[in-house]
């Protein structure tokens, strides 16, 4: 579970600078716990023209004003079950993950 709460450091306070707390719950890789608490330690900003894939030039070329800033403050990981190992292992055989991030990017990208 990671929990995300706004950044009042790099916002000035400002409502309109900041996300909105939210807890969420994710099957991760390595490398997303890795980027996860990560921003433990450092804020993140989101902008409705952030997207994956971006170039540290067009994430530079978004206004500051216009970023709302947060950061993540709790992040429990859980190991899967033997049950939900399996279950996970068996899914990703049959090609499960791949629709569902396929699914997420679009859905993404519509928002």
């Amino acid at each position: 579970m990671v929990c995300e709460t706004d950044f009042p450091e790099m916002s000035g306070g400002d409502p309109t600078k900041m996300i909105l707390p939210r807890r969420y719950h994710d099957i991760c890789s390595l490398e997303d716990i890795i980027k996860i608490l990560q921003f433990m330690r450092q804020p993140f900003f989101r902008h409705d023209n952030l997207v994956e894939g971006m170039s540290d030039e067009e994430i530079k070329k978004i206004p500051f004003a216009e970023k709302k800033w947060g950061i993540n403050h709790n992040v429990i990981i859980e190991p899967l079950s033997e049950d939900m190992e399996e279950s996970y292992i068996d899914a990703s055989e049959e090609g499960f993950y791949g629709s569902w991030r396929q699914m997420k990017v679009y859905t993404e990208s519509k928002v």
